[in-house]
């Protein structure tokens, strides 16, 4: 008789899902933007982009806590190597969102909108290996906005007007950032009045008295910035030193002194 043989697939093997180790230690502090570390607080507003080389693997993953060794910890979804055996490369940003809508990534391009509240940061992309030789690797996050803060000054011997203080900047606020070289593509087009509210009522300013200002704006770098200052609902201009004028660069903090001196509205557009 003749048997025919019958051959049985081969059972897969259940493999075990190797975790990719991230240690967040590089923040450049030094421009005391609005996040100089990070804590469990904000932890999870980065975002993590995995791309190997055949395929984008992680689009915006983020991290849920830090663990005991300062590691990143992902458990939804998890951060692990695929299972291809292909190295993988990764990159990283911050925040993954702004005021609850997520920033979207197309093509490696991370396109978002500012507030002038938010920080922007990018980590450049380093090789975390593969699965058979993983690397730990330390993501260096670096702020890719200009920061500016206030002081304010009564140059005055006057009482000024009553009302809350704000000061304001007309520039544009939509952009992207390339996740492979962390180069920052400003949209033109797009252009929102910024505003950095205060709780200083300019009638309760002592003459010569300066006052810091809390919070700050955050920009766009090298663009040219005109600034206004508003009591209550009155607007007047700022001129800025063009002896002094800042150059806004990149991950760079100035401080912004406004000694008001005269008062004038907008319509007269003389000296303010």
């Amino acid at each position: 008789s003749n048997e025919i043989g019958i051959e049985e697939e081969p059972h897969p093997i259940n493999e075990v899902p190797v975790p990719i180790l991230i240690m967040p230690k590089g923040i450049d502090a030094t421009t005391k933007a609005l996040v100089d570390v990070f804590t469990n607080d904000n932890i999870n507003e980065i975002g993590i982009y995995g791309t190997s080389s055949t395929k984008v693997i992680y689009n915006g993953i983020s991290p849920s806590q830090i663990g005991s060794n300062q590691e990143l910890i992902f458990t939804n979804p998890s951060l692990v190597y695929p299972t291809d055996g292909n190295s993988i490369t990764l990159a990283g940003y911050y925040p993954r969102q702004s005021k609850g809508t997520a920033y979207t990534i197309n093509n490696n391009s991370l396109e978002f909108t500012l507030t002038g509240e938010e920080d922007l940061m990018h980590a450049a992309p380093i090789n975390a290996g593969n699965k058979k030789t993983p690397e730990a690797v330390n993501l260096n996050f670096t702020h890719k906005l200009t920061s500016v803060k206030f002081n304010l000054v009564n140059g005055t011997e006057n009482i000024l007007p009553d009302g809350n203080i704000s000061i304001t900047t007309d520039a544009p606020n939509s952009g992207s950032l390339d996740l492979s070289n962390g180069i920052v593509t400003i949209d033109q087009t797009s252009t929102t009045t910024f505003t950095l509210s205060t709780d200083i009522n300019a009638n309760t300013m002592a003459s010569k008295e300066t006052i810091s200002v809390n919070g700050n704006l955050l920009l766009f770098p090298e663009l040219a910035y005109t600034f206004k200052l508003k009591i209550g609902d009155q607007s007047y201009n700022i001129q800025i030193d063009t002896t002094n004028s800042p150059a806004w660069e990149e991950g760079i903090s100035y401080l912004l002194t406004i000694t008001i001196k005269k008062l004038n509205t907008l319509k007269s557009f003389t000296k303010s």
